[in-house]
């Protein structure tokens, strides 16, 4: 029994992670100028992005993280930066932050009795501080990490076309 259990441990881990690693690239893929989720100026104009802090630091390690392997040029920062370090709304245009959503789920079990569940997902979006347009991604997810890196990845594609 301990085998099995071990051996379905795995399978789960190893289906996670190749899950996890498409997901980003299909994700990216979806993520266009077209869709409404990428501003058209990023396809022709040079750009500094600034990724938002939120004095957390589980989250903030990730948002560093994902920024520092972006290719293009990116900054991370809290909102009081906004304000003092990137006023230059020319060269730091445009800024990505998440939104975070929790929503609680109720059901009832075999025995009768109520069991809840909440869940927590992340909404990302970019503002263009120029104009003031936000540009929201269609898609939220409770991988965090996973939807900074597809939305960064979009952007991306964007900029070498």
């Amino acid at each position: 029994m301990r085998k099995i259990f071990h051996a379905l441990l795995v399978t789960i881990i190893i289906c996670g992670f190749l899950t996890s690693c498409g997901s980003t690239k299909g994700a990216a893929k979806t993520i266009t100028i077209a869709s409404g989720e990428i501003p058209p100026d990023m396809a022709t104009e040079e750009f500094t992005i600034i990724g938002i802090l939120h004095d957390k630091r589980g989250y903030d390690k990730w948002v560093e993280k994902d920024f520092a392997a972006y290719p293009g040029n990116s900054v991370t920062g809290t909102r009081d930066d906004l304000i003092s370090t990137y006023r230059d709304v020319n060269k730091y245009r445009y800024l990505m932050d998440g939104e975070m959503k929790s929503e609680r789920f109720s059901s009832t079990n075999a025995q009768g009795r109520q069991e809840h569940t909440t869940t927590t997902s992340y909404h990302y979006y970019i503002l263009d501080r120029k104009t003031g347009k936000t540009y929201k991604r269609k898609d939220d997810s409770s991988f965090f990490s996973k939807e900074m890196i597809a939305y960064l990845k979009a952007i991306d594609a964007v900029r070498k076309k």
